[in-house]
């Protein structure tokens, strides 16, 4: 219990700034995603973050543990935000019907348990909000 509270608590209290450039953002990308394998025991994870309009990836980041062996091929976009199972992936996604962009984890696994879902929708949430006012403080 106290593993998952300190898990949940370095998620969300672990950046103190916004990003300010795409290398910033880009880093924080690395941050969340050597969370995400902290939480998820797989070879490798891919975030990505997907524009729901037109279903073009945004920007992405592929994190491998050291030494992980790799093979990533047909992750589709389309089938992902059609919440359609992709064979030989877990993916786990944020849901929010208003929102423009998709943030995804995808691993290599066939399964996650409950508590994987929640801390890694949980560092989704971070990360589509950061992205929102990385781009918010982008355009002002």
């Amino acid at each position: 219990m106290n593993v998952q509270i300190q898990e949940i608590r370095s998620i969300f209290c672990g950046l103190r700034r916004y990003p300010a450039t795409e290398n910033e953002f880009r880093e924080d990308l690395v941050l969340f995603a050597r969370k995400v394998l902290g939480v998820v025991n797989a070879d490798w994870v891919v975030i990505r973050i997907i524009r729901q309009t037109n279903l073009r990836t945004i920007k992405e980041h592929f994190e491998p543990r050291k030494n992980a062996n790799f093979f990533i091929k047909g992750i589709s976009n389309k089938a992902i935000v059609a919440n359609q199972p992709i064979d030989g992936y877990s993916i786990v996604a944020t849901r929010h019907d208003n929102s423009m962009i998709m943030v995804v984890c995808v691993f290599p696994k066939k399964g996650l348990d409950e508590e994987e879902k929640i801390l890694v929708e949980a560092i989704n949430n971070q990360i589509e909000m950061l992205y929102l006012i990385f781009k918010s403080l982008r355009i002002s």
